[in-house]
């Protein structure tokens, strides 16, 4: 039709109500989003504008850039989004959201993410990350050397780039030093807002019973870390490292020099 193209080694389609079942190297493109699911089992609904794909599904959307800058060596570069789950549903009814249940993987660039629960706004260009219940895991993020949790995740994209990533209840996050991979600056919070400017993460925001704990370097040589608790804070980052380290609302700190930290 004018929205998709279904193509499989089976498909039977019900004319009257305009209903799908493909079985066997399914594939279903939306030519408006330039997006592929593929899998084994399809069922769509064109009358409702509903897709499920409930076995072996994977999503693919290859996003197409053009770089104005004068240093840009690639004018331009092409970025895939793959998601992997074992449900996958599309909902075309007035929304255009993608949904992706269990055991969820997602790949973007220099973005991954598990979780149980993805749900992507296209007309947003924004993706949820969720657990199912209470007792499941949290979903997990990295970014670069940056690794987030947290009871759900949030990433707004504009233009196919990522702008914010907000994570909700419980968030921590952990950043890898470059130099010393066993160095682990992190930090919790209730929440965290972190700001990107040209796919670089800029500045991390986090809000509501901060703990942190951000180690120390004098000319690239470790010296020691500082641990600290305060009600908000702000980091930013340079060149993917951090820069500085902000505290508000009653904040305490601890320095404990290099040889009460090593080992």
């Amino acid at each position: 039709d004018r929205d998709n193209i279904i193509g499989a080694d089976t498909l039977i389609y019900h004319r009257k109500n305009k209903f799908s079942i493909a079985d066997g190297n399914v594939s279903i493109k939306n030519l408006r989003d330039n997006l592929t699911i593929f899998g084994e089992h399809l069922e769509d609904d064109s009358q409702l504008k509903y897709t499920l794909i409930n076995k072996n599904p994977l999503l693919m959307q290859v996003d197409t850039t053009f770089s104005t800058e004068e240093d840009s060596i690639d004018k331009f570069s092409i970025d895939t989004l793959l998601i992997k789950s074992e449900i996958m549903e599309s909902f075309r009814s007035g929304t255009n959201v993608f949904k992706a249940t269990d055991s969820v993987k997602i790949l973007r660039g220099g973005f991954a993410s598990v979780n149980d629960l993805t749900t992507y706004y296209r007309d947003q260009e924004k993706i949820v990350t969720d657990k199912i219940a209470d007792d499941a895991s949290r979903p997990v993020l990295w970014y670069g050397d940056a690794q987030l949790i947290g009871d759900s995740i949030a990433i707004y994209l504009e233009d196919g780039q990522i702008k914010n990533l907000l994570v909700n209840n419980n968030s921590f996050m952990l950043s890898q030093n470059k130099n010393f991979d066993q160095r682990f600056d992190q930090t919790s919070s209730d929440s965290v807002h972190l700001y990107f400017i040209n796919n670089r993460l800029e500045r991390a925001e986090f809000a509501g019973k901060v703990q942190s704990i951000y180690y120390l370097y004098d000319e690239e040589a470790a010296n020691g870390l500082v641990k600290s608790t305060a009600h908000s804070a702000t980091i930013v980052f340079k060149d993917n490292d951090i820069d500085q380290v902000r505290l508000f609302g009653s904040p305490t700190s601890e320095y404990h020099p290099e040889i009460k930290v090593e080992g």
